[in-house]
């Protein structure tokens, strides 16, 4: 789907799966998948997937949206795992920083 008109089923696949398919309400609340970034990565298979569906076989896009979705997932959780560990790191400088910096004799707001 050239243009907008991708950009409208990725609006339409996130409104389904936000509010309306019954086993998946409140499965995603604060957040947006970035399902159209799995379907960028699955390239020829996923204009394939449409062919398909435009002739009538809506099988293989639903395939491709769910491998998307599963790869969206686990990259969202690595994604998490290493913003923490970057928080974490940043943390343990600050304190460090701020623990010099009472020991000087004087306080520094670094936070």
């Amino acid at each position: 789907m050239p243009g907008s008109r991708s950009a409208s089923s990725t609006c339409i696949v996130r409104a389904i799966v936000k509010s309306s398919a019954r086993p998946l309400v409140g499965l995603v609340r604060r957040v947006a998948l970035p399902i159209s970034a799995g379907l960028l990565a699955s390239g020829p298979r996923y204009v394939e997937a449409l062919t398909a569906y435009r002739d009538g076989d809506p099988d293989p896009i639903l395939q491709v949206f769910a491998d998307s979705a599963v790869r969206c997932a686990a990259e969202g959780r690595r994604l998490g795992h290493e913003v923490h560990g970057i928080h974490a790191g940043w943390s343990e400088i600050l304190a460090a920083l701020d623990e010099f910096a009472a020991r000087a004799g004087r306080r520094v707001p670094l936070r």
